[in-house]
This record gives structure tokens, sequence and C-alpha cells, in this order.
């Protein structure tokens, strides 16, 4: 896929959204048609919790983040695209259909994005404070072992200090305070892939976000 993004496949319809060698793709396949969605179908998202794990063949990278923290978000999206990895970020890729607007759907869509991904970076700010998906979807990604390099967060300055609460599962991976650091956490990573005769590449098609605190 090089001429456009993993996420919006050549045949944009809502069935056919991915390429057949996407993780989870079988699951996909059998979502339920428009009108069957409903907001609690627990039972449909569970299957994604069967699909096996593999290899990935692209460094890709999830952010996590509140709607608040767009921004700051893209930017890190940006950073990871000029690193060479491919990235997942809602307000670029999310796009769930109007007849498809539902929790379900929404759902859906992201656990694709978490299987697919290698990597997840979260953005921690005032913000974060009682969010359910930042921590589900940092856990996710997270590799089995209690210590995992291929998940991060990057932490505002205005987050932290004394008498902040910096959540603890952060300490689980790589905590990152600046673009230095983050850059320096992606290039560590990407090496790994490099090392198995992958080429990352990365396309940003969009304008250039300003740079984090």
């Amino acid at each position: 896929m090089a001429n456009y993004r993993w996420s919006d496949y050549q045949d944009r319809s809502f069935q056919n959204r991915y390429p057949k060698d996407t993780i989870g793709f079988e699951v996909w396949r059998d979502l339920p048609r428009a009108g069957d969605f409903i907001s609690r179908d627990f039972d449909f998202l569970a299957r994604f919790d069967q699909v096996p794990k593999r290899k990935y063949r692209k460094p890709r990278v999830f952010i996590s983040h509140r709607q608040a923290d767009a921004d700051y978000a893209e930017r890190i999206a940006y950073l990871a695209c000029k690193q060479g990895f491919e990235y997942w970020l809602d307000i670029h890729d999310l796009n769930p259909p109007n007849s498809l607007n539902s929790g379900v759907a929404i759902a859906s869509i992201i656990e694709m994005a978490l299987l697919n991904c290698s990597h997840v970076l979260a953005v921690y700010t005032s913000n974060t404070k009682g969010s359910e998906w930042v921590p589900y979807e940092y856990g996710r990604v997270k590799i089995h072992q209690l210590s995992s390099s291929n998940i991060a967060c990057w932490i505002h300055n205005q987050a932290s200090g004394a008498n902040k609460y910096i959540p603890e599962y952060f300490d689980l991976g790589m905590k990152t305070w600046n673009e230095k650091e983050i850059n320096n956490w992606l290039s560590s990573e990407l090496a790994s892939f490099q090392n198995r005769n992958v080429i990352p590449s990365c396309t940003w098609n969009h304008p250039i976000p300003m740079p984090l605190p």
C-alpha cells in the first residue's frame, strides 16, 4: 500500500475498509450490517480478543489521547511519521460513516487499529485523568511482559511536578517529557524493525503541527 494509508483502503466502503492481510480482517469481514449494530454489542467486540498475534510487517504507532489534546497528539504523529513510523490517529483515521456512527462501530475501528499497531504513545496532560480509553489503549498494545519497550507516553510539563499525579501504569513503559526524548524512543524502536529488513516509510499530508510545549 504505497500511495494510501493502510486504514484508507482503495475500496472506501466500510466493510472493505482494510486489505485482506490486515490483522483481524476475519472479524472485520463479519461485522454486522449497518442496521444490526446496537450500542452494547459486547458479544461481537469480544471476538477481537480471539485474533491470534502476528508479527508486524511495519512499525506503526497508535497515538492515544483525549479529544482536548488532539493538537499535541497530531504533533506526535508528525514526529513519528518523520522518523518513518506509520501511525494511527483518530482525527486522521477514524472516519466512521454516518450510518455506522454507533459506539460498537467506532470501538471496532479502534480495535482494528490497536491490533495493527506495533507501538503506542499516550499523551498525558491535565485533561487525561478520568479517561477510560487512554489506559485501555496503552495496555492493549503492550506486549505480554512487565516492562515493555514498545509503549511510551509524553507527559505535559504542567501535568508533572509536586502534588501532580501520574498514573503508575506509565512506569511499565518509556516516559518522555519533550520532543527530543520522543524522537530518541522512536529511533531506538525503529532500529529493531530495520534489522528485520523492513523499510519504514510515511508520508505526511497535513499541515505541520506546532511543536510541543
